[in-house]
């Protein structure tokens, strides 16, 4: 995984987890994105580049924002979960 791919990874996975998930514009911009490198990063963590051929990372999916129907926010799937937790455990080792 890149480390640009993996930066915005942790950012969605600790506020995803803190109980305040962002958005892409919102996790680019926490890790120094643009909106487009933003997407195309997300898009390799989430399932959607299945359809196009390339392996989908699944540790990241889209939902609807809670309060605003207009936005979407990435939480983390099941898998995210148990890939950030290994990651954590190594980085406090």
């Amino acid at each position: 995984m890149p480390m640009s791919v993996a930066a915005l990874f942790i950012k969605i996975a600790e506020r995803d987890l803190a109980g305040d998930p962002l958005g892409i514009t919102e996790a680019g911009e926490a890790v120094g994105m643009s909106l487009a490198s933003a997407s195309r990063n997300a898009l390799l963590l989430d399932y959607k580049l299945a359809e196009r051929g390339a392996e989908p990372l699944g540790l990241v999916r889209a939902a609807r924002h809670p309060r605003d129907y207009r936005r979407k926010v990435l939480k983390l799937t099941e898998t995210g979960r148990m890939f950030y937790g290994r990651l954590a455990s190594l980085v406090k080792a």
